[in-house]
């Protein structure tokens, strides 16, 4: 079993970041394009599921 494509995709999402976001006067539609291209790389893979769990609170700890 290779390497997925969504995790090829998203290694590739990586790389490009640090050139994006190092761009001199990075604008609102730079930013924007860094988060949307995140949101897309980063999906979760067919068939995940969440479910709603009874996490009672836990105890405090005073300082």
């Amino acid at each position: 079993m290779g390497i997925s494509s969504e995790a090829q995709q998203f290694a590739q999402f990586l790389e490009s970041v640090p050139a994006k976001a190092s761009t001199p006067g990075l604008d609102l539609a730079g930013a924007r394009d860094i988060v949307d291209t995140h949101a897309s790389a980063s999906t979760e893979p067919e068939g995940v599921t969440y479910a709603d769990v009874d996490a009672s609170p836990a105890p405090r700890q005073l300082m």
